[in-house]
């Protein structure tokens, strides 16, 4: 949907879930629409998905520059939705982990990393750590040890 103000020089697009195209790309056609069009407004409302989650290298709670980019374009996405909190959520690898989740264990770095980058953007976090009980074959294990080195946003209220 289009909203075009001709008199006000501002553009509004609501767009539409659509396969293969994920937040970034609204964001990046926002931008270049304002640069297309410099003396208007314009607004791209990127439908609202589940956020991509935020991954991290094993061992490390440095956020790669392409994850910095990418937690810049969920901010956006989340300040175009209204969303000025969110609950960034840790996944732990064992149960030991979860009875140790403080401001000093990897996981709990890695969300503070992603709140820092969402605080630039206005967007206040709650950080949280979750256990998810893997199952026993290889795969299950492999599952859950990769999913702790990913990070969730997931929209307060």
């Amino acid at each position: 949907a289009a909203d075009i103000d001709p008199a006000e020089r501002r553009a509004v697009f609501t767009a539409a879930p659509t396969d293969g195209v994920g937040l970034p790309a609204f964001r990046r056609l926002e931008e270049g629409l304002a640069r297309n069009f410099p003396d208007w407004e314009m607004r791209v409302y990127p439908p609202k998905t589940e956020l991509p989650l935020v991954a991290f290298a094993a061992e490390s709670d440095d956020l790669s520059p392409e994850q910095v980019t990418l937690a810049s374009d969920l901010a956006w996405a989340l300040q175009r939705w209204g969303v000025a909190q969110v609950e960034i959520v840790a996944f732990l690898p064992t149960a030991a982990a979860a009875n140790t989740f403080n401001e000093n264990a990897l996981g709990h770095r890695r969300a503070a990393a992603v709140a820092a980058e969402l605080a630039k953007a206005g967007i206040t976090a709650s950080i949280a750590g979750e256990y998810r009980s893997a199952g026993a074959s290889p795969e299950d294990r492999e599952a859950a040890l990769r999913r702790a080195n990913q990070i969730v946003i997931r929209p307060a209220g």
